[in-house]
């Protein structure tokens, strides 16, 4: 494998370049399509996933598909960073932002005093082109890691959810890596250029991604960006404003009569937190302030009190697999395992003190 990355990958040529580009080219265009295909083939649905074992197995056969590519991107990269370049005699450190490309003659601190004091113009004439080659250098380490940020959250949906922040980070921690590994091991220069041309590499990978496939392997997208702007148009005339302004937390208010067996299931049984308790002695009432990420949770106790409403909590939860398991392994018996009917995602139900309905949805 490593020999025909040799022949296209050379760190020391211009075919690097050109193979990286043409690699890229390939995976943003051939990649969406070939899914739809699978996707066809196999039908199954890249959106949502299924409480069949047979189209949850399919699932699992298409993401091993779409792990092949990704596995082939990792080996190409560990090539042209790691085993093209022969070991130097010194640890060789660049901190200059941007010292490939031009040669400064009082450095960065310098031309920002320069441009203040003499002019833009003084302070242009003392920074010096360096040449197409090192341009070329800059132009390969923003490329290489475009598939990264592109392959990452097609593949793995932790990625998938936070897109712009999960993927570009790891996108920085991958590059912060390899140059430590590069200085280790004095196959390469460690610098600090390639950490933030890799970084914005990452960060178009995800926009073409957003951009190109999600729109390919989502037919719906349109409907769906116009119902988002409608909405979001509303808002902002509402009396709340913009979206944006409001605190992503919530409450949701439960009446029980067993204050005991309420904080036995909520708190030890579904992770909820006390934040606060308080008792009128007059009435026995107990008002309970739970809390679970963002999610805020009042229980009022009312002993020997008749509740006669129906009363439903709802929890968003991204792998609903390992909680059914987490479920099982606690001896809390899943009431219904279904699709919820207006989203069409996955969802159990479970039953809680006082006839409670606690839905999870994935």
């Amino acid at each position: 494998m490593y020999s025909f990355f040799s022949t296209f990958l050379n760190g020391r040529t211009s075919m690097t370049n050109i193979g990286i580009t043409v690699m890229v080219f390939i995976l943003v265009l051939a990649m969406p399509t070939i899914d739809s295909l699978v996707c066809h083939k196999l039908k199954v649905s890249p959106v949502f996933d299924s409480w069949d074992r047979k189209k949850h197995h399919l699932l699992m056969l298409r993401k091993v598909i779409l792990l092949l590519p990704f596995i082939l991107y990792l080996e190409a990269v560990s090539y042209v960073v790691f085993f093209s370049r022969n070991a130097s005699e010194v640890y060789s450190v660049q901190s200059v932002i941007l010292g490939p490309v031009f040669t400064i003659d009082s450095g960065f601190i310098g031309v920002l005093k320069v441009l203040f004091t003499q002019g833009i113009q003084q302070a242009i004439d003392s920074m010096h082109f360096a040449g197409w080659y090192s341009v070329s250098e800059v132009y390969l380490n923003v490329m290489l890691f475009i598939p990264f940020g592109y392959l990452l959250p097609y593949v793995f949906k932790t990625f998938r959810d936070q897109a712009n922040r999960y993927t570009v980070l790891c996108g920085f921690c991958v590059s912060l890596f390899i140059e430590n590994i590069q200085l280790i091991t004095r196959h390469g220069v460690y610098d600090v250029d390639d950490l933030i041309t890799n970084t914005l590499g990452t960060l178009i990978g995800v926009i073409l991604y957003r951009k190109f496939a999600y729109v390919v392997t989502n037919p719906d997208w349109r409907n769906q960006l116009k119902l988002r702007r409608y909405w979001h148009s509303r808002a902002r005339k509402s009396v709340l404003g913009d979206v944006r302004e409001l605190s992503i937390s919530s409450r949701s208010v439960l009446y029980v009569t067993d204050e005991d067996a309420s904080r036995s299931f909520f708190v030890d049984h579904l992770g909820f937190h006390m934040k606060k308790m308080i008792l009128d002695e007059d009435s026995n009432r107990v008002d309970m302030l739970l809390q679970r990420g963002h999610l805020h949770l009042h229980l009022i106790s009312i002993p020997n009190s008749q509740i006669s409403k129906e009363q439903c909590l709802g929890i968003t939860v991204k792998h609903i697999d390992s909680i059914c398991k987490r479920l099982e392994k606690a001896g809390i018996e899943i009431k219904n395992k279904g699709f919820d009917s207006l989203t069409q995602k996955r969802c159990i139900q479970i039953q809680g003190p006082d006839g409670i309905k606690v839905m999870i949805l994935e």
